[in-house]
C-alpha cells in the first residue's frame, strides 16, 4: 500500500516539474476524449421536435426497447390508494376514567350523607342536602333539585352501577364516543372510512372501524341522553331519571378528535406503497408515420423517445470514459512500477503508449 501511495506521488511530482510529463498526461487526455467521442458516434440517436398539431416529417420508430413509468396511470393509483385510507381518529380514554370518577364520588357522598343523617321516615331532607352539600367538592356541586333527587333514592350503590353503564355507553361503546365538533374534512380526502385507536390507556385496543357518517358530535349525544338514559335504566322514577339526565348531560366531554397528522401519515405511507405502473415500447415499434398529425398521444410516446436516448446517451459515454481512464491508470502504474524491467529502453516506451493511444 505504502509504495502505491509513493508511486502515486512521485507521478504527481513528475508531472509537476517536467513539461514533458505535463504534455504526454494534455496527450492521454486528449486521446480519451476524442476516442470517446469517436466510439460514441455509432449509438448517437435522434431527439424529436414536435408540438401537437404539427405534421410528422419523417417515420419515427423505436431503435430499441424502452420500458419507462407511466407517471399519469402511476398517480391515479396512489391517488386512488390514498383516498382508501381510513382517516384516523382518537378517543382519550381517559375522559371516560375521569366521568366515572366524578359520577361515583357524587354517589358515594350521598350514599355516606344518608348513612350519616338517615331521614327517619320524613320526607323533608333539607339537612341531609346541606351536609351533603358542605361535603361535596365544588366542581360536583350541581343544583339542588338534582341533590334532592339523589337523596331520595333508596338504593345509592344500584343508582351509581346505573351511571356508571350510562357513561360507559356513552364514551366506549363502539357505535357511540362524543366528538368535539361534527366533522367538516379539513384535508379534503373523500373518504368516509374511519379508524378510531384509543389513546391514555396501558391497554392495547385495537383499532374500531367505523363510517363518518355514524360519528357523533357532542350535540348530536346531548340531544340523546334522555333515550340513552331510559334505554339503560327504565325502571327509574321518573325524577330521578330526570336527575341522572341532568348529572349525564351537565358532565358530558368530547373523547374522539380527528387526527389530521396521524391521517396525512398513512395516506403517504399507502402511498409510497404503490409500485410505479410501468409501459413499454418496442424496438421497432412505429410511433408515428411521415404525413400523420402529431396527437397528445404521439407526443407522450415522443417524450418518452426522447428522454430514453438522452439518458442512454449520457451513460454510454460515461461507460466509455471512465473504462479509458481506468485503463490508462492501471496501464500507466504497471509501467511505472515496472518500467525498468519491462521496458529497459525509454524510445520503446514512448513507442508502446503510442501504439495503445491509437
Amino acid at each position: 500500500m505504502r509504495s502505491r501511495y509513493k508511486i502515486s506521488f512521485q507521478l504527481l511530482d513528475i508531472i509537476k516539474n517536467s513539461p514533458p510529463a505535463r504534455l504526454s498526461l494534455y496527450s492521454v487526455a486528449a486521446i480519451i476524449l476524442l476516442s470517446t467521442l469517436y466510439l460514441s458516434l455509432n449509438i448517437l440517436g435522434s431527439t424529436y421536435d414536435y408540438t401537437i398539431g404539427e405534421t410528422a416529417r419523417e417515420d419515427i420508430r423505436v431503435p430499441r426497447d424502452i420500458n419507462y413509468k407511466n407517471e399519469s396511470e402511476t398517480f391515479m393509483k396512489m391517488k386512488r390508494a390514498s383516498e382508501e385510507v381510513p382517516l384516523v381518529f382518537d378517543k382519550d380514554a381517559g375522559i371516560l376514567t375521569d366521568r366515572l370518577n366524578i359520577t361515583n364520588q357524587l354517589i358515594n357522598n350521598v350514599a355516606n350523607t344518608l348513612e350519616e343523617n338517615p331521614p327517619l321516615g320524613t320526607e323533608d331532607l333539607t339537612f341531609q342536602l346541606m351536609s351533603l352539600k358542605a361535603r361535596t367538592p365544588q366542581y360536583l356541586q350541581f343544583n339542588d333539585r338534582i341533590l334532592l333527587e339523589l337523596l331520595k333514592y333508596n338504593n345509592p350503590q344500584q343508582l351509581k352501577k346505573l351511571l356508571s353503564n350510562i357513561m360507559i355507553y356513552i364514551y366506549d361503546d363502539d357505535d357511540m364516543g362524543v366528538l368535539d365538533s361534527p366533522y367538516v374534512n379539513p384535508i379534503n380526502l373523500p373518504n368516509k372510512n374511519v379508524k378510531i385507536r384509543t389513546i391514555n390507556t396501558q391497554t392495547d385496543f385495537d383499532e374500531v372501524s367505523r363510517n363518518i357518517t355514524d360519528m357523533k358530535s357532542i350535540n348530536d349525544v346531548r340531544e340523546r341522553v334522555y333515550n340513552i338514559c331510559y334505554s339503560i335504566a327504565p325502571n327509574l322514577p321518573q325524577g330521578t331519571l330526570s336527575a341522572v339526565v341532568d348529572i349525564v348531560k351537565n358532565t358530558l366531554r368530547p373523547n374522539i378528535r380527528f387526527n389530521p397528522e396521524e391521517s396525512k401519515r398513512r395516506i403517504r405511507e399507502a402511498a409510497k406503497a404503490i409500485k410505479p405502473v410501468m409501459g413499454s415500447l418496442q424496438k421497432g415499434q412505429t410511433i408515428v408515420r411521415r404525413g400523420d398529425t402529431i396527437t397528445a398521444e404521439h407526443m407522450h410516446n415522443i417524450k418518452i423517445l426522447n428522454d430514453s436516448t438522452r439518458t442512454y446517451h449520457i451513460r454510454y459515454i460515461t461507460g466509455i470514459l471512465l473504462m479509458q481512464v481506468l485503463f490508462f491508470i492501471v496501464f500507466g502504474y504497471f509501467i511505472i512500477r515496472y518500467s525498468k524491467s519491462l521496458i529497459p529502453d525509454r524510445k520503446s516506451t514512448i513507442i508502446t503508449f503510442t501504439l495503445m493511444a491509437f
